[in-house]
C-alpha cells in the first residue's frame, strides 16, 4: 500500500491546479501548508492570474512544468474538475488529488475511471486533504499546528473532523491525518493501511460513516489487529434520523448500526460514542505505554471527587487496583488518620509539602503489582500565578512518577473546564497524556484495559457446520418465491442448516389435532400456523395439553379466532430463552443473540456477530450478556449445555452466509438451552424479495 500511494501521500514534488494568491483559498492554503510543514521538493503553483504566490513562481499549465509531478492537486472549481484531472494524467502526474466537490455520481464515476486507467491514485473529490508528519508533507487545506511526528493518526470521513485533527490541541502529536472525501477511488481502508506503515502510528482515530468495499475494510481491519495498532472508531447512524442524515449530506449509506457492532467486536476496534471519548482515548493510546496487568490507581486532591470517581468507575465497568494490605500500611503513615488507606486516594494535607507527599501517596500504590495503570486527577488548568501552587505540585508528582514506572502515569481533570492550560500542554510535552473530564478519562482507561486483554483473533469463518450443496439449492429455491416462511417450514430449513429444532405436525382439524398429539409422548404444544409474527400476543399457543378433551378445546379456540391450521408438537425442555436472529444487511448478514422470549423486547441484552461465526465467538459474546449467569446455573439450576449452543448459533450464521442473497431475516425466539442441549422451538423466516436482490 505505501508503494501504491506513495506518490500521493509521501510525493518528492506537487504541482497545485488552480493556485490562488488570496488567503483562505484552497489553491493558497495549500501551498502554505507545504511551506509551514518544511515540504522539501519542489512545489509548482499553476495558474496563469499570478506570476508567484508566496515567493513561489507560477505556471500557466500543468504541462509546462518541467517534468511530471509526482502529486498534482486540483484546487480549481468544480466545473473543471474533469478537465484538471484530464490535464494533469496527461501531463504524467503520478498522482492526483480534488478538493472540488461533485455531485453528479457519473461524473465521480469518470474520475475514478480515469484514475484507474493511468494507474494513478486519487484522493477525493470533495476532500480537504492530508499531512504526513512522518514524510513532512501537508496537502492540507488547512494548516497544521505541529511539525513534528506523534503517535495518532485520524482518518476522517468528516471534514471538521478532520479540521479538529490537523488545528485543534497542541498537546496531542499526529503522525497522519486525511480526510477521505467522497472515496472516488482511495478509500478509507487504504488509508489505514497507509497509516498502518507509517513508523511512528501506535493508534489509529477513525470517523465512520459508511463503508464502500466491505471485503477491503475488513481487511485493513484485519492488518491493524496483527499489528498491534488499536483502532478508536466515532460512528455516528446508531438511528434512522442519523443515518438519513448521513445519506443527506455526505451522500453515503451508513449501513445497519448492527453490522458495523459485529464487525467492530471481530477486530477488537475500539467504538465510541462521543467525539470527548474518542479524543481522550486517542491521546492515551497515542503517548502512554501500554497498560501493565491489574487494574486503576487514582489519586484525588478531594474527598468529594474521590466519592465521585467511585461512582463513575463502578457505572462504567473500571476496575480499581485492589492494593495489598502493606501497601495500606504504608498509606497509613502518610496519610491523615481521617482519610480511608485504600486506592482512590484523597491524599489531601493542607500542612504538607505536596510534591513529597504526594509521590509518598501514589508512589507505593504506583508500585503494588495490582497495579496496572495511574491516573492523577487535579485542577491542572488552575492559573500559573495561583499563590499555593497546588496544581504545580502535582505536575511534578506525575511527571516524576512516570519517570520512574514502566506502567502508564496519566494526568486528568475533573471537568473539561480549563482555564489555564499550560500546564497540561506541558505535561503533554513530556509524554504524559492529559485527559479531560473525568468520565472521558475513565473511559479511555477501560478501552486501554480493554486493548490489553484482548482475546486472540479467531478465523472470520467458521468450519463447523459443512452445509450440503442440496441443501443450500433447495432452500435457495423455495426462498427465491419471495414468500415468508413460518413457524413448520422455518424450524425445518434451520434444522437442515444444523440447528437442532423441534418437529412439528401440521394440522387442520380435531381429529387431525387429536391424531398427532396422541403420536407423541407427553404433554403438547398446539399453536397456530396461520401467518401471524407474534402468536403470543395474538393467544396462538396452548401448552403443556394433556388427553384429548384438552387438545379438542384448544384446538377449537384457535380455529374459532385465528383459522383452521395449526401445529403440535412435543414440549421443550425446560431451560433459559434466548432470541437468536439474522440481519441480511447489505454489506454483511449479521447474527443477533439475546434474552428471548418475552424478555427479548423488554431488555436491551444482545450482542451482534458478523456471519459466518465461529463457536468460540459466539461464546464470547453469550458471556456478555447479563443472561449469561442464568446459562452458567443460577441458584443452584444445572448449567446450559453451552457448547451445543454456540455450536448451534455458529450453524445458523454458516447458512445465513451461504443464503445470504435471499434472505432478509430469520427470527428463532425462543431457543431454549438446557443442560441436555438447545432446541430452536419457533422461527419465522423472511425472504429477501426479486427487487431487492
Amino acid at each position: 500500500m505505501r508503494a501504491r500511494l506513495a506518490p500521493l501521500m509521501a510525493p518528492s514534488s506537487i504541482a497545485v491546479i488552480g493556485a490562488s494568491g488570496r488567503l483562505g483559498r484552497p489553491g493558497y492554503q495549500v501551498l502554505a501548508s507545504c511551506q509551514r510543514i518544511g515540504f522539501a521538493g519542489p512545489i509548482h503553483p499553476v495558474t496563469p492570474a499570478y506570476e508567484e504566490i508566496l515567493g513561489l513562481p507560477c505556471l500557466p499549465t500543468i504541462a509546462d512544468v518541467p517534468e511530471p509531478v509526482d502529486l498534482a492537486i486540483v484546487a480549481g472549481g468544480a466545473e473543471r474538475l474533469e478537465g484538471h484531472v484530464e490535464e494533469a494524467l496527461a501531463a504524467g502526474a503520478k498522482s492526483v488529488m480534488v478538493f472540488g466537490s461533485t455531485d453528479d455520481l457519473e461524473r465521480r464515476a469518470r474520475l475514478a475511471a480515469m484514475a484507474r486507467d493511468a494507474g494513478v491514485p486519487l484522493l477525493g473529490d470533495a476532500t480537504l486533504g492530508f499531512v504526513n508528519y512522518v514524510d513532512r508533507v501537508s496537502a492540507s487545506w488547512i494548516l497544521p499546528d505541529q511539525v513534528e511526528p506523534g503517535g495518532i493518526a485520524t482518518i476522517s470521513q468528516s471534514g471538521t473532523v478532520y479540521c479538529e485533527s490537523v488545528a485543534s490541541d497542541p498537546r496531542l502529536r499526529f503522525s497522519f491525518n486525511a480526510h477521505s472525501g467522497k472515496e472516488a477511488e482511495v478509500s478509507t481502508a487504504d488509508l489505514i493501511r497507509f497509516a498502518l506503515e507509517i513508523p511512528t502510528t501506535r493508534v489509529i482515530g477513525l470517523y465512520l460513516e459508511a463503508i464502500s468495499d466491505f471485503d477491503d475494510f475488513v481487511a485493513a481491519l484485519e492488518l491493524a489487529f496483527d499489528a498491534q495498532v488499536p483502532i478508536v472508531a466515532l460512528r455516528p447512524g446508531r438511528t434512522e434520523r442519523s443515518r438519513a442524515q448521513i445519506a443527506t449530506h455526505a451522500a453515503r449509506m451508513a449501513g445497519s448500526d448492527a453490522t458495523y457492532q459485529a464487525v467492530f467486536r471481530r477486530y477488537s476496534v475500539i467504538s465510541v460514542g462521543t467525539s470527548d471519548e474518542w479524543w481522550a482515548t486517542l491521546a492515551l493510546f497515542g503517548q502512554a505505554p501500554p497498560a501493565a496487568p491489574g487494574g486503576l490507581a487514582a489519586m484525588t486532591d478531594s474527598g468529594g471527587e474521590r466519592a465521585l470517581l467511585l461512582d463513575l468507575a463502578a457505572e462504567l465497568d473500571v476496575p480499581l487496583a485492589q492494593i495489598s494490605d502493606a501497601t495500606r500500611e504504608r498509606l497509613a503513615a502518610v496519610l491523615s488518620p481521617a482519610l480511608e488507606c485504600d486506592n482512590p486516594i484523597d491524599f489531601w494535607d493542607g500542612e504538607a509539602d505536596m510534591r513529597a507527599h504526594g509521590e509518598a501517596c501514589l508512589g507505593p500504590v504506583l508500585e503494588d503489582d495490582a497495579t496496572g495503570m495511574a491516573l492523577v486527577f487535579c485542577d491542572y488548568g488552575q492559573r500559573e500565578d495561583d499563590p499555593n501552587g497546588f496544581a504545580a505540585s502535582l505536575v511534578d508528582v506525575t511527571r516524576s512518577l512516570s519517570a520512574k514506572s514502566a506502567k502508564p502515569v496519566l494526568a486528568a481533570t475533573y471537568t473539561a473546564k480549563q482555564f489555564s492550560p499550560q500546564r497540561m500542554l506541558d505535561l503533554a510535552r513530556d509524554g504524559i497524556p492529559t485527559l479531560d473530564g473525568m468520565r472521558s478519562a475513565l473511559l479511555a482507561v477501560r478501552h486501554a484495559f480493554a486493548v490489553r486483554d484482548r482475546p486472540e483473533r479467531l478465523p472470520a469463518a467458521s468450519d463447523s457446520a459443512e452445509l450440503d450443496a442440496d441443501v443450500v439449492a433447495r432452500w435457495r429455491e423455495r426462498l427465491s418465491t419471495g414468500e415468508t416462511l413460518y413457524e413448520g417450514e422455518a424450524l425445518s430449513m434451520v434444522a437442515d442448516g444444523g440447528v437442532p429444532a423441534t418437529a412439528s405436525i401440521e394440522v387442520d382439524s380435531e381429529e387431525s389435532a387429536r391424531a398427532a398429539a396422541a403420536s407423541l409422548d407427553g404433554p403438547v404444544a398446539l399453536k397456530t400456523n396461520e401467518p401471524l409474527l407474534h402468536k403470543t400476543e395474538a393467544r396462538g399457543v396452548h401448552l403443556g395439553l394433556s388427553g384429548d378433551e384438552a387438545v379438542t378445546a384448544a384446538y377449537r379456540d384457535l380455529h374459532d379466532r385465528l383459522g383452521p391450521s395449526a401445529l403440535v408438537a412435543p414440549m421443550a425442555p425446560e431451560g433459559v430463552e434466548l432470541a437468536v436472529g439474522v440481519i441480511a444487511d447489505p454489506l454483511a448478514p449479521v447474527v443477533m443473540v439475546a434474552a428471548g422470549g418475552t424478555l427479548a423486547e423488554l431488555l436491551d441484552d444482545r450482542r451482534f456477530l458478523l456471519a459466518p461465526t465461529p463457536p468460540e465467538e459466539v461464546a464470547r459474546a453469550i458471556g456478555e450478556l447479563r443472561i449469561a449467569s442464568l446459562l452458567e446455573g443460577h441458584r443452584g439450576k444445572p448449567a446450559a449445555d453451552l457448547d451445543a449452543l454456540c455450536a448451534a448459533i455458529s450453524a445458523l450464521s454458516v447458512l445465513a452466509y451461504e443464503l445470504r442473497d435471499v434472505i432478509a431475516e430469520i427470527d428463532i425466539n425462543p431457543m431454549i438451552a438446557s443442560p441436555y442441549g438447545c432446541v430452536a422451538v419457533d422461527a419465522i423466516v423472511v425472504p429477501t424479495t426479486r427487487g431487492d436482490r
